[in-house]
């Protein structure tokens, strides 16, 4: 039986800022009452997840157990409010945010300082609109005594040769010290090394005392490759990339109640036939 499902959220269970569908919350809602476990898997930051977990919790009468923030830099237990934290230290988010700053690319640092304020700090405050748009955070501006601290960083370009430039200084600079997921030619995540989704997974399931085979997860992006090589069934939906398809044991390349249907057809229906 598949007894936890750790659940991407961007593209995966909800489209930009919406709500989770009646749908999916209905097929989480049967999954749980089953003896189901869900973690929500995101890049995003504790307090940006904070309304997901409520129509979670106000539609199924589920408290998570534990959710995976900044791509495995940051995991929370909601039962005992106690973090697990993977940071990039001051020194080493210091150094990118001189490299960005100096070659004109957008830098997104999540600490705890930001998480508190609902907000990421940035070198170029004058694209808040991004983060507001798209993450629902508000701009904070890195000053010298800023503490960069940082549970996850974003960097962003409108010029592709930006990125792949900063891609070679890492290697060159400060290889074997960061984890870079690539998620397209104009944006990369990066976590201390070592640390992404997979990592936040193994974490979970050693708490928990569960195995790969008891788990399965479902996502759409770069950073979902490292959660389904770490359970024994993955689903990648809303994606055509070749390298995110080929890591996944299924793939639905749509988005609408893509959660109840992978809940209702595969894992339920799976359990059902092993009876």
């Amino acid at each position: 039986m598949v007894k936890i499902l750790f659940i991407d959220i961007d593209g995966t269970l909800v489209r930009g800022l919406g709500k989770i569908s009646r749908k999916n919350l209905l097929a989480i809602k049967k999954y749980v009452e089953l003896g189901g476990k869900v973690v929500l898997s995101t890049g995003r930051s504790i307090v940006s997840i904070r309304k997901c977990v409520e129509q979670i919790k106000k539609k199924t009468n589920y408290v998570p157990e534990y959710a995976i923030c900044s791509t495995g830099g940051y995991i929370y237990n909601y039962l005992d409010q106690t973090a697990y934290i993977n940071p990039i230290n001051n020194e080493l988010a210091r150094k990118i945010y001189e490299y960005c700053k100096k070659n004109h690319l957008i830098m997104w640092s999540y600490t705890e300082n930001s998480n508190q304020k609902n907000a990421v700090y940035s070198n170029y405050p004058l694209y808040w609109w991004i983060a507001k748009i798209f993450k629902n955070l508000n701009t904070l501006l890195i000053k010298p005594a800023t503490d960069l601290t940082s549970f996850k960083i974003i960097v962003m370009s409108r010029h592709k040769e930006r990125i792949s430039q900063i891609l070679q200084w890492f290697h060159q600079t400060i290889p074997n010290q960061i984890n870079v997921s690539v998620h397209n030619k104009y944006m990369l995540e990066i976590n201390s090394f070592g640390i992404n989704k997979g990592y936040g997974i193994k974490f979970i399931l050693n708490k928990l005392n569960l195995t790969p085979e008891d788990a399965a997860a479902i996502g759409n992006g770069a950073n979902d490759i490292p959660a389904f090589s770490s359970v024994k069934t993955s689903f990648a939906v809303n994606t055509n990339k070749k390298n995110i398809v080929k890591s996944a044991t299924f793939h639905y390349n749509y988005f609408n109640n893509v959660i109840s249907h992978v809940i209702n057809e595969h894992i339920l229906k799976q359990n059902d036939e092993k009876k």
